[in-house]
């Protein structure tokens, strides 16, 4: 079973790893849902952090993570990340880390009118192992890499879709 954590307020955070934890810090078996703006973000990753993020699921979040960790090599393993929306203004995905390993995800059923669900800006991206289904973004709907490199392995990609907008 999983603990439920969801904000109190519209600034209240989820899990900040802001220094240099290590392989060793752990966050296990949490449900994060309804977090939703850059001050009530489900989990932030700073500076050189590397937790590693197990069994979490992310759930109807419209900003479930986001890594600034130029040196750090923040790990997540069999994560959901499930009903999550963003918007033009939110990118409910910001990823600029040294390295970043996604093993074993899911990523079901996300919404975002701008970026695909998961959206890296630099660094060097691993995803292997992981789901992509049910997801719409106007730029796609799974994987975005820019001024990075990747690696993508032995995953299944179904249903995605692209957002249209008339103007």
């Amino acid at each position: 079973d999983h603990c439920f954590i969801q904000p109190e307020g519209p600034d209240t955070g989820g899990f900040i790893f802001d220094s240099s934890e290590t392989h060793s810090s752990r966050l296990e078996k949490v449900c994060l849902r309804h977090f939703g703006s850059q001050s009530s973000v489900a989990v932030k990753i700073l500076g050189s952090s590397s937790p590693v993020i197990f069994e979490c699921v992310f759930l109807a979040n419209s900003y479930h993570f986001q890594i600034s960790a130029p040196t750090g090599n923040p790990v997540f393993l069999d994560c959901v990340f499930r009903d999550n929306v963003d918007s033009k203004f939110d990118r409910s995905t910001i990823i600029e880390s040294m390295a970043i390993t996604f093993d074993d995800c899911l990523f079901e059923n996300n919404l975002s009118t701008l970026y695909p669900v998961l959206s890296v800006s630099s660094g060097d991206v691993e995803i292997s192992n992981c789901t992509f289904s049910y997801n719409c973004a106007v730029a796609g709907g799974a994987v975005y890499l820019e001024n990075s490199s990747g690696i993508l392995s032995n995953c299944f990609f179904r249903e995605l879709r692209m957002l249209a907008f008339k103007t």
